[in-house]
């Protein structure tokens, strides 16, 4: 765990007890898979933790660690001008240029999308 305070993102939080169709063990959830990263460093958007914890498509599993791996990895796609893409072993994580948020993570079943760009750092 890196060291020094945890500031936790409250309106995220008062958001997720705010929203009427997450039971109240699927808002825990939520709330305890974002201190998970937060302790390692990463910012989630409601959006980037239901993914992980609910993903919409593929069928292989995935723990908190094999995301966590992913994020510790480069950047190796763009999308736009406000997309950086991890995508490694068949799944992609997707933050956010500007603040580096994680908004999405999923399951590309080894494929790239149509709509990324190989980064090409020079």
């Amino acid at each position: 765990m890196k060291q020094g305070v945890l500031v936790i993102n409250y309106k995220l939080f008062d958001k997720i007890d705010n929203t009427s169709a997450y039971s109240d063990a699927y808002k825990q959830k939520l709330k305890d898979t974002y201190l998970w990263f937060k302790e390692h460093g990463y910012e989630f958007t409601e959006h980037g933790l239901n993914r992980v914890i609910s993903p919409k498509r593929g069928k292989r599993e995935f723990s908190k660690e094999d995301v966590l791996s992913i994020l510790e990895k480069p950047v190796n796609y763009l999308q736009g001008n406000n997309k950086k893409i991890k995508f490694y072993d068949g799944f992609s994580v997707i933050q956010a240029t500007d603040t580096g948020e994680v908004i999405s993570f999923v399951d590309n079943n080894y494929k790239t999308s149509e709509n990324w760009r190989e980064r090409n750092d020079g």
